[in-house]
């Protein structure tokens, strides 16, 4: 909990204690993030379809939530200039 107080500390600090502003600054970044994990999610179902039915033989089929999983771990790694 501690951390995120600090985080919520730190964000307001950046906004200059205006709350409004925080929130829309938040509001952004969240929105960003959506954008970001859907363009992984496409990504993730292209990758699938390019792959050659003999190369992916014996695969079995991806779950949303392998996909989910694997997006939010190329997000971790992801270079911010990577879409830029």
């Amino acid at each position: 909990m501690q951390r995120l107080e600090a985080a919520a500390d730190q964000a307001i600090a950046v906004s200059g204690g205006d709350m409004r502003a925080t929130i829309i600054a938040l509001i952004l970044a969240n929105e960003f993030f959506e954008i970001e994990v859907e363009r992984f999610r496409v990504d993730a179902e292209l990758w699938r379809e390019a792959c050659s039915h003999g190369y992916t033989r014996g695969w079995r089929e991806w779950t949303a939530e392998e996909i989910e999983r694997w997006g939010q771990e190329a997000l971790d790694r992801m270079d911010a200039s990577h879409y830029e």
